[in-house]
């Protein structure tokens, strides 16, 4: 599977413009939070008595502790803008900085969570109360000096976040308005990303054509993704958090390759994984005297010898034929090149043709890359759309890097969507779907089941129709993760005790008595007609682990099937046996013609 993941590193990495890998370095993020008066106000009190502002900060912790779990290198910073106290370096009135941009750690966390529990009755001695006379364009300039004060070539991406609830901030001060926007036009213009979340509720509208409307300049990114900024404004916080995790991930390439239409038809794609599985941080060796890390060297021994060797010294061979054959560094490299970094179209298939029993290995997927070929996106779409029209998918190979393996793959094309509130539910794009060579084709011939009547398929059914859900991978956590994180959590934040966790993996065995109780009981009883029962899952002894398992092989045969087919007579008296009990059979004693008789009356009973 390694062959044809897109991992990029320095000795297979070539140098030309072809493939474009990313560097991993870090993003910052600085949120920006409106605290005025309407911020303390109830935010839907039908439900809550909960305010904006304390909503706000909740997302911003949330996001904060998510940042400290998947991208322990990211800088995060808080500032509040509305505030009666001034407390920045620059002097800009009415905004205070509450954490400078920064590594978050526990003390970050700790400060925030005790400002939102707080903040009801210490605000106006912890930060002057609330004034209006402060100034959007100058909350931007002290966001902005604050990704100076780090350097924009350490970041890979900048970006602001701001709560509000106030549509129209500078409605009588048309000069701090003008100032706002060419603030915002100035972050544009420096890279710097700019988001707004109305942070709206109990039925109140959030008007973007006032302020903010006008002072964000764009609705799409480099790459053709909605930055979403003109959603609707939403009540739910478990929305809103999902917005604002949305927002603060910088979209991220694996890396960009050269996509070839036809004969002098080119473009240019990003290529990015939308699922991948999460794993616990790797542990961390330390020495135990000091805790300080431990770095691991390897060193190569010559065998005879046990001198210590050079990489060039080193040496690699096949054997074919009885011979050693040896490869030196440079026939390596030679061996895994088949050619450039690209994606090139072969044909197309009817999407019918891309079966699910096909699949290899989760897809990427495939967005425009104008930054590289300008007019990418207006080809790249046009070709989305007539394939989608068409309902078919393109054939293409995909050499990812230099001394990768070349793969073949199909592009499933997918539209965008959005939810009733405007949030982004899927991309437009490709899925890069990776089909299987015939090497990895498997020819498994498996013998041939004895067909179940039409009773018990029927019950099946039944069985079916009531366990049916909707399933979403978002509404289930990695409970294993989710404990780990929970009791890591607790160590750093020194609380008393770990915050309770709810495995959603584990069945809800009262919803599933209520809902199919009783078409699971009809099931059974057409199991015990057919003769069939299902395998016990009581504990075993542990010495009889493995002869328990060759039992129940044994015993898991159709004893219906023989009866209609009258072939009981095959069946062993062990199977006999077992079946007698299993179904309560009175049996007059274990000589196996007893037993005939007595599995031959429970079948004759059943169909009279």
């Amino acid at each position: 599977m390694d062959d044809f993941m897109f991992d990029f590193d320095d000795e297979s990495e070539s140098a030309d413009d072809s493939s474009h890998s990313f560097a991993s370095i870090r993003d910052g993020v600085v949120f920006v939070i409106d605290s005025g008066t309407t911020m303390f106000e109830p935010m839907n009190p039908s439900e809550s008595d909960k305010t904006a502002f304390e909503i706000s900060l909740e997302c911003v912790e949330n996001g904060i502790k998510n940042k400290i779990v998947a991208e322990s290198r990211d800088l995060s910073g808080v500032l509040l803008f509305g505030t009666g106290a001034t407390r920045n370096s620059s002097g800009f009135a009415n905004i205070s900085v509450v954490t400078e941009l920064e590594w978050p750690g526990a003390p970050t966390v700790v400060g925030l969570e005790k400002l939102r529990k707080s903040c009801r009755v210490r605000f106006s001695s912890d930060f002057g109360g609330h004034s209006d006379g402060f100034s959007i364009g100058e909350a931007l300039w002290l966001a902005q000096s604050m990704f100076a004060g780090i350097g924009a070539r350490s970041l890979a991406s900048r970006r602001i976040i701001l709560f509000t609830n106030e549509d129209n901030p500078h409605a009588n001060n048309p000069a701090k308005s003008r100032a706002a926007k060419t603030k915002a036009r100035d972050l544009e213009e420096n890279g710097i990303a700019l988001d707004v979340i109305p942070v709206v509720g109990g039925g109140k509208s959030f008007d973007w054509g006032n302020f903010y409307g006008k002072m964000l300049p764009r609705e799409d990114d480099e790459d053709g993704g909605s930055l979403l900024r003109n959603a609707d404004p939403v009540a739910k916080i478990e929305e809103l958090m999902e917005r604002v995790r949305i927002k603060q991930f910088a979209k991220r390439s694996l890396c960009k390759l050269r996509f070839t239409i036809g004969e002098g038809v080119a473009i240019h794609v990003g290529v990015f994984a939308l699922v991948g599985e999460t794993r616990k941080p790797t542990a961390v060796k330390l020495e135990k005297r000091n805790n300080e890390e431990v770095k691991v060297r390897s060193t190569y021994l010559d065998s005879a010898t046990g001198e210590s060797l050079l990489r060039s010294e080193i040496q690699h061979y096949a054997e074919f034929g009885g011979r050693r054959i040896v490869f030196d560094a440079d026939e390596l490299k030679e061996l895994r090149n088949f050619g450039a970094p690209e994606l090139r179209l072969l044909g197309f298939r009817p999407r019918s043709s891309l079966r699910p029993v096909d699949h290899v290995r989760s897809s990427h997927f495939l967005q425009p890359a104008d930054s590289l070929t300008a007019g990418s996106s207006t080809l790249f779409l046009a070709l989305l759309r007539r394939c989608l029209v068409r309902d078919v998918v393109p054939l293409c190979v995909a050499i990812p890097r230099r001394g990768s393996h070349p793969r073949f793959v199909a592009l499933l094309p997918q539209p965008e969507e959005f939810t009733a509130t405007g949030v982004q539910r899927t991309p437009t794009g490709f899925h890069l779907v990776y089909l299987p060579f015939s090497d990895d084709l498997r020819d498994v011939r498996l013998d041939a089941a004895p067909e179940p009547s039409r009773n018990l398929v029927d019950s099946a059914v039944n069985v079916v129709r009531k366990l049916t859900f909707r399933y979403n991978p978002e509404d289930f956590e990695n409970p294993t993760l989710q404990k780990h994180w929970r009791n890591v959590e607790a160590l750093a934040l020194d609380r008393e005790s770990v915050e309770a966790m709810v495995d959603y993996t584990e069945p809800d065995n009262a919803m599933i008595e209520t809902r199919a109780g009783a078409v699971l009981q009809t099931f059974l009883e057409s199991l015990s007609t057919e003769g069939l029962t299902l395998p016990s899952l009581g504990n075993k002894r542990p010495g009889a682990a493995a002869s328990g398992s060759a039992k129940r092989a044994k015993l898991e045969v159709n004893v219906g099937y023989y009866a209609r087919e009258g072939l009981l007579g095959k069946l062993t008296v062990a199977q006999l046996v077992e079946f007698c009990s299993q179904n309560r059979l009175s049996m007059k004693s274990k000589r196996k013609q007893d037993l005939l008789n007595a599995v031959s009356g429970h079948f004759n009973k059943s169909v009279a």
